[in-house]
């Protein structure tokens, strides 16, 4: 996805949430396209590969938002469609809009930090999944403008990274979204130049600050490195658009990962 593309579809989003931009932050596949360009200043770094799903993270409370009428009903005025996945109560839901000739879909994602435990909640008029130890990446924010000015949160690379070696063995076994996590997680903290350099550097205070989730995370690459096959390699291998990842690159970003903390 060029940059053209990817600035029109940010500000669709941005005019669309209106002041809610002030309290949620965008994750999920989005972010590397986000880091590669608007915090990479370089010209030399390969493109992610592209996805049309935007994550927002959402927290349970926001303070205030002076906006009338809640999210839901921003984004249905703003030319976005309902979608529901699921027939849970309430139902998994996202949103539609072709923007730019390409259809995108926005759900909202937030933490499972709550004594409810629902898989789905109800945040400000959205239905937002509730997802495990995403409280760090509320809490890890970064702000980026876009060209016209407007400013918007992404997770940062370092939060980006530890939440997706946290979480990528509990994506379902028969789609290929645990090796998009290792492929993301791979590319964030290997080919973006200064900004990887940083996102490991600031990837081990983080793993410090959360030894248990740390000993997790090194622990799933461990056990990864320890049972993948000729066939899981040659998948992962396959998310990068690029060809630049292989075996013995991963291995090297991973050794770099279990010096952390």
């Amino acid at each position: 996805m060029n940059k053209k593309t990817l600035e029109s579809i940010l500000n669709d989003l941005a005019i669309s949430v209106g002041s809610y931009l002030n309290h949620i932050a965008i994750g999920g596949g989005y972010a590397p396209l986000i880091y590669k360009n608007y915090l990479f200043e370089g010209k030399q770094a390969p493109d992610p590969a592209a996805t049309l799903d935007v994550d927002f993270l959402i927290p349970r409370k926001i303070v205030s938002s002076n906006d009338e009428g809640n999210l839901s009903q921003r984004l249905l005025s703003n030319g976005y469609e309902v979608f529901y996945k699921s027939t849970s109560k309430p139902p998994v839901i996202s949103y539609l809009k072709n923007i730019a000739n390409l259809d995108i879909e926005v759900e909202f994602l937030t933490s499972d930090k709550a004594r409810d435990k629902k898989s789905v909640v109800e945040v400000y008029g959205v239905n937002a999944q509730t997802l495990g130890f995403l409280e760090m990446s509320l809490e890890k924010i970064v702000a980026f403008k876009l060209l016209n000015g407007k400013k918007i949160n992404v997770v940062r690379p370092e939060a980006w990274v530890f939440h997706k070696l946290i979480t990528f063995p509990l994506r379902p076994k028969k789609s290929d979204k645990a090796y998009k996590d290792l492929y993301g997680s791979w590319y964030v903290a290997s080919e973006l130049s200064v900004v990887s350099q940083k996102c490991l550097k600031d990837l081990k205070l983080l793993m410090s600050q959360h030894a248990s989730w740390a000993k997790k995370a090194k622990k799933n690459i461990e056990e990864f490195l320890n049972k993948a096959s000729p066939e899981d390699w040659a998948k992962l291998e396959a998310q990068d658009p690029n060809g630049r990842l292989t075996r013995i690159k991963f291995e090297s970003f991973s050794e770099k990962i279990n010096h952390e903390s």
